[in-house]
């Protein structure tokens, strides 16, 4: 499974030194508004690794996609990063804020969300 954070390290403006979140709480967040940047994402189900050392950043208005084969964990980070699964390593930031122990609802709150591919999840209505 290829890492992908070494497969945005080879996107024009995308290498992994550009994403780095502020090293102290004290730094300016403001230069962080409206980022989104996960380091490290790592999940394991029954003792399966599906997800390994995960790295992604989006900048405010930035569209991002994630592609991969079944199987390759595309899912489970974005599970990841709305808190709907947790997170086993790594970190989560929105914003410049750590978020990665927070729930899901309270990261609805600051705008990040869920909508599923299916238009209906009531298929019969």
């Amino acid at each position: 499974m290829a890492s992908l954070s070494s497969l945005t390290a080879r996107l024009p403006g995308r290498a992994a030194g550009k994403l780095s979140a502020p090293a102290t709480v004290t730094a300016d967040k403001a230069k962080f508004k409206g980022t989104l940047i996960a380091k490290g994402l790592t999940k394991s189900y029954k003792g399966r690794k599906v997800v390994s050392g995960v790295t992604l950043g989006v900048r405010a208005g930035e569209a991002v996609g994630l592609l991969g084969p079944n199987g390759a964990g595309k899912t489970t980070c974005f599970y990841m990063v709305t808190g709907l699964v947790p997170v086993d390593e790594g970190t989560i930031e929105i914003d410049g804020f750590d978020v990665t122990s927070m729930p899901m609802y309270r990261r609805a709150r600051l705008g990040i969300g869920y909508l599923p591919q299916e238009a209906s999840i009531f298929r019969g209505l």
